[in-house]
């Protein structure tokens, strides 16, 4: 999904960057039990570390996304005579 996100927007190079790659199996191995994961405290730290850095890329984005549009978008539907939908 990241090649993707970079594809349409180079800024989302960042992320490649910081290796997010490495949190994903850390996640699996560590969130299901059938896997035996043993996570150092280093790569424990590290995986925060990215994580912050993540969390902190998808909010200037999401705020950059926003600037200018309304927080709430309401639509009022219109009626002609024959009380036909006309928008």
């Amino acid at each position: 999904m990241l090649k993707k996100c970079v594809e349409i927007d180079s800024n989302f190079k960042e992320l490649v960057e910081l290796k997010v790659d490495k949190l994903y199996p850390k996640g699996i191995e560590v969130r299901y039990p059938e896997f035996t994961a043993t996570v150092s405290e280093e790569e424990t730290k590290e995986a925060i570390e990215i994580a912050e850095k993540v969390r902190e890329f998808v909010s200037r984005k999401l705020v950059l996304g926003m600037r200018d549009k309304p927080l709430v978008s309401i639509v009022i539907p219109t009626y002609n005579s024959e009380k036909t939908l006309v928008n």
